[in-house]
């Protein structure tokens, strides 16, 4: 994984990834930044490919909480923190 590529994409789409809205970050931060590209990095974290071919990645944290990465092209393009662990599915990802 292209680390530079990774902050590409998520400083380009940090509007939508940082937002007040369920399963993402509300504050546009480096400890943030740093948790979705960590997570994106590990290969332990990597779910598969959905139906359009977005790779997915998460983890989930010991509060219980999953940090979550959604990766085209080597960039990221949606990323956030749900309050629980989601499934993954292959045709929608973690999204249902």
């Amino acid at each position: 994984m292209n680390r530079f590529l990774l902050e590409k994409g998520l400083s380009q789409r940090s509007a939508h990834i940082f937002r007040n809205a369920e399963g993402h970050f509300t504050e546009d931060n480096e400890i943030n930044r740093q948790l979705l590209i960590n997570t994106a990095m590990n290969k332990e974290n990597y779910l598969g490919i959905d139906k359009w071919g977005n790779n997915w990645y998460a983890t989930s944290l010991p509060n219980g909480q999953q940090i979550w990465v959604q990766i085209r092209k080597g960039e990221i393009i949606n990323g956030g923190i749900n309050s629980s662990s989601r499934l993954w599915f292959r045709s929608t990802g973690l999204i249902q």
